[in-house]
């Protein structure tokens, strides 16, 4: 079983996917229980699934949900976690407005008690 799933909804973010990335598994390293990172992607027609998948063949605790059309974030965010296999599970922007590094803190807060 997964201890800690992460939800990404994306939509045009090419350019957010690798920094988000590299904090984020820098994060769940730190934490150092099993994870997975799933991205809900409404299709566009930038590089961010061709990004992800590329993503995916270097860390396979990384996952991809892709929507036939674009269906907007309430329901990319539903999708993720209806998917997830995580007890734990964080809803996340990969734009970076929300620090990754915040999940340390709130992985830590929800065992503590």
């Amino acid at each position: 079983m997964t201890d800690l799933s992460i939800i990404v909804p994306v939509y045009k973010e090419e350019k957010n996917i690798k920094p988000f990335l590299e904090r984020t598994e820098n994060v769940l390293n730190k934490i150092g229980k099993k994870y997975e990172i799933i991205f809900a992607l409404d299709p566009s027609k930038d590089n961010t699934e061709k990004i992800i998948l590329e993503e995916i063949n270097r860390n396979d605790n990384i996952k991809l949900i892709t929507f036939s059309r674009r269906f907007g974030q309430p329901s990319a965010t539903i999708a993720g976690l209806h998917y997830c296999t995580g007890e734990a599970c964080v809803v996340i922007d990969v734009d970076l407005q929300d620090p990754p590094e915040l999940i340390f803190d709130m992985y830590s807060k929800l065992n503590s008690e």
